[in-house]
C-alpha cells in the first residue's frame, strides 16, 4: 500500500511539472511536443495555402487541427459543444488568416497553443467555435451591414468589420471562463 501511495505521489509530481505556468512555457511545451513529427517545429512551411504566412511546422499543424475541429463541430450528431458549426466554409477560414498576415496569425496561433496545452478539449472546441463565429461575421454574405444591398436600416452606421477588428475581438475573449459541462 505504501508503495502504491508513493508511486501516486511521484506521478502527480511529474504531472505537475508539465502544467504550463505562463504563456511562454505553454508555447515552448507545444513546440517541444510537436518535434516528434516528420517535419521539425523549427522548419518553415513553404508549401500550401498558408505558405505566405511563414508558419513553423508546429504552427501549421495547429491550424490544421483547428480546421479538423471545425469540421467535427459541423457534425449534427456531435454533442460536445452548445453551438455546432452548421455552415463551415474553409475559404472563410483560409482568407481570414491570409488577410491577417504572418505576425497576427502567429499571435492568434499562440493563444490557441496555450488553450490546447491545458488539455481541456471542451474549452478548445468552444474557443475554436468563437474564432469561427468571428470569421463568419466578417465574410458571410448572409450577414448584412450598413450600406450593403439588402441590409436593414440601422439607427447608426454599422460597417462590416475588418479582419484586424475580428482579430482583436478574438484576442479580447475571456479564455479563462469556465466551460459548461453538457449532459451526454
Amino acid at each position: 500500500m505504501r508503495i502504491l501511495v508513493g508511486v501516486c505521489i511521484i506521478a502527480l509530481a511529474l504531472l505537475g511539472c508539465y502544467l504550463p505556468d505562463n504563456q511562454e512555457q505553454a508555447v515552448q511545451t507545444f513546440f517541444e511536443n510537436s518535434e516528434s513529427s516528420d517535419m521539425g517545429s523549427d522548419e518553415i512551411v513553404t508549401e500550401g495555402i498558408f505558405s505566405s504566412l511563414k508558419l513553423y511546422a508546429s504552427e501549421h499543424r495547429l491550424l490544421v487541427e483547428i480546421k479538423k475541429t471545425l469540421i467535427s463541430l459541423k457534425d449534427p450528431n456531435y454533442r460536445g459543444v452548445v453551438l455546432p458549426v452548421s455552415d463551415y466554409n474553409e475559404e472563410y477560414f483560409n482568407k481570414f488568416f491570409l488577410d491577417l498576415g504572418s505576425e497576427q496569425s502567429k499571435d492568434l496561433i499562440k493563444l490557441f497553443i496555450m488553450v490546447k496545452n491545458e488539455q481541456n478539449n471542451n474549452k478548445f472546441m468552444r474557443i475554436v467555435r468563437w474564432l469561427y463565429s468571428c470569421i463568419e461575421e466578417l465574410y458571410s454574405p448572409d450577414i448584412k451591414y450598413s450600406g450593403e444591398e439588402g441590409s436593414p436600416e440601422y439607427y447608426r452606421n454599422m460597417p462590416r468589420p475588418t479582419a484586424y477588428q475580428q482579430y482583436l475581438k478574438v484576442k479580447r475573449y475571456d479564455y479563462n471562463r469556465p466551460v459548461p459541462i453538457l449532459p451526454t
